[in-house]
């Protein structure tokens, strides 16, 4: 018997709060983002698309550290139906409207300086 998915979707919540837990108490950021690539890599397609749910709604989050785990979840795993919400990120945050400006955006998106940033 499958779960439904808004079950998958506050179990994928659940995972992401643990993971960053753990990983801030250690203070091992870029731990955290490890295992969540390792993580979204099994789920299964159902799973997957209730994790997406998530992670597209994360960019709408004010939580920068949310967001960035968002965006290197969706380059990695190259999540093309993340683009409408990353073209309405971009406008909102950058004033972006252009196929140009949004490439511009996306390229910043590397995993590095916003999980440091954050200073977990």
């Amino acid at each position: 018997m499958s779960e439904d998915v808004p079950t998958m979707t506050s179990d994928w919540r659940t995972v992401w709060s643990e993971v960053d837990r753990r990983h801030q108490e250690a203070k091992d950021s870029q731990g955290a983002l490890e295992e969540l690539f390792e993580r979204y890599a099994r789920l299964v397609s159902a799973e997957r698309v209730a994790a997406n749910q998530v992670l597209f709604e994360s960019l709408d989050e004010d939580d920068e550290t949310r967001r960035y785990d968002a965006l290197a979840i969706i380059n990695r795993f190259h999540l093309t139906e993340a683009i409408p919400h990353m073209r309405e990120l971009a406008i909102r945050r950058h004033g972006c409207s252009s196929t140009t400006d949004l490439r511009a955006i996306l390229s910043l998106s590397e995993p590095s300086a916003a999980r440091s940033k954050a200073a977990r």
